[in-house]
């Protein structure tokens, strides 16, 4: 976990598998350079992170539900049930499709639900939108003061 406190937007990257942290991270240098990516091995280390005070604040957190001991679904609920954490914005990246999981992410609090890409090309696209998306929510939420 590198934090780069000369870099002004942040964003976490939550999964176990060390391979698909790789390639997130790749993808995110190609789509933009200036973001920095934190990655984080587990839920629990994620719970860690937030509560650390020279860590900085995620703009968003793409997170992986399959996870053991703590899956993302239940990190997500813990966050969403916290006064401190329940305005982050949570990313659901997972290779679960079922609508169950989409469902139970969203009613939970989760800002969207991505299956994960096959292909990298389609990784650097998800990535691109996601951040565009949250781009255009801020410049709303600066213009109307709310989100």
């Amino acid at each position: 976990m590198n934090a780069n406190p000369t870099i002004a937007r942040h964003i976490y990257l939550v999964d176990d598998d060390q391979e698909d942290r790789e390639l997130f991270s790749e993808a995110l240098l190609l789509v933009n350079k200036s973001i920095g990516l934190i990655e984080i091995p587990s839920a629990f280390k994620l719970i860690e992170t937030l509560d650390s005070p020279v860590v900085p604040k995620p703009e968003i957190i793409f997170m992986d539900i399959n996870m053991p001991k703590f899956t993302g679904l239940e990190c997500l609920q813990k966050l969403m049930a916290s006064k401190k954490h329940k305005d982050l914005k949570v990313v659901i990246l997972s290779t679960f499709s079922q609508q169950e999981y989409v469902d139970f992410a969203f009613q939970n609090g989760a800002t969207n639900y991505f299956v994960k890409p096959r292909r990298f090309n389609d990784l650097i696209a998800l990535i691109t939108g996601a951040l565009e998306v949250n781009y255009n929510q801020k410049a709303e939420g600066a213009k109307k003061s709310s989100w």
